[in-house]
């Protein structure tokens, strides 16, 4: 099963100082923007607002799966997250942003957009959420599969700007970018190299290499295509998209 395609206009990884973290680019008509975001934080504490997408056209943004000081156990500085827009009909040239919510201090970030097509276009988003690690030498995030063929992603952030060079892809992922920001954080991007994902088993996104060093967190989200929702639509014998239901 295949299905979800990274178009080619997706941008290329932005990185910033700055407080505000913007990305231009012209996509196709109605695509599923996925943007994975890892910001600085101040530290010992949390940041006092989540971080906040937009875009020019205005589009619907939803937020899943922010990590940061105060969502967990143990403490620790930083933060990741990912932003969705299901859009429908022409963009064209198009900004995004998405604004740290460390009000008053200038924090910055690393993000990818990811222009996606193939996505289903009533619910493309599946399983969500975020963990984080502390002088780690691997982390893995697990999430329960909501259907056959769906495709995970995870943003990485580490607080800490360790050496990102040493950073290995778990099995069945694949790094699609990795880098740091000096004096801020080091980050990347992780897929699932297919979309192999089997409804109600887990599934892992991580990667090793991290030197027992560092403060990461990290987010996931499980992105569903067309195909695996016809395909589960289908098997369970309902009409999809469209599709007529059998006559008796």
């Amino acid at each position: 099963m295949s299905g979800l395609v990274i178009d080619g206009s997706s941008p290329a990884t932005s990185t910033t100082s700055l407080r505000t973290n913007t990305v231009a680019f012209t996509p196709p008509d109605s695509p599923l923007l996925l943007t994975a975001w890892a910001g600085d934080s101040r530290g010992n504490t949390d940041p006092p607002a989540a971080p906040a997408p937009s875009s020019a056209p205005t589009e619907t943004w939803t937020s899943y799966a922010w990590d940061h000081r105060a969502s967990g156990s143990p403490d620790l500085d930083g933060q990741t997250a990912f932003f969705a827009c299901l859009a429908v009909g022409t963009l064209g040239a198009t900004t995004m942003s998405v604004l740290n919510g460390e009000a008053t201090f200038s924090y910055g970030s690393a993000m990818r957009c990811y222009v996606i097509t193939g996505h289903d276009p009533v619910s493309p988003i599946g399983a969500t959420g975020s963990g984080r690690a502390n002088t780690a030498s691997a982390i893995s995030g697990v999430y329960t599969a909501t259907i056959s063929g769906g495709q995970g992603f995870m943003v990485v952030s580490d607080w800490d700007a360790t050496d990102s060079t040493p950073w290995t892809a778990a099995a069945g992922c694949t790094i699609l970018n990795k880098g740091t920001i000096t004096g801020e954080i080091s980050y990347a991007v992780i897929q699932r190299t297919n979309p192999d994902g089997i409804v109600g088993q887990s599934t892992e996104l991580g990667m090793s290499g991290l030197g027992g060093v560092g403060s990461f967190h990290y987010s996931y989200v499980e992105v569903i295509s067309l195909e695996a929702a016809v395909a589960a639509a289908t098997a369970a014998g309902y009409p999809a998209f469209g599709a007529l239901p059998p006559l008796f």
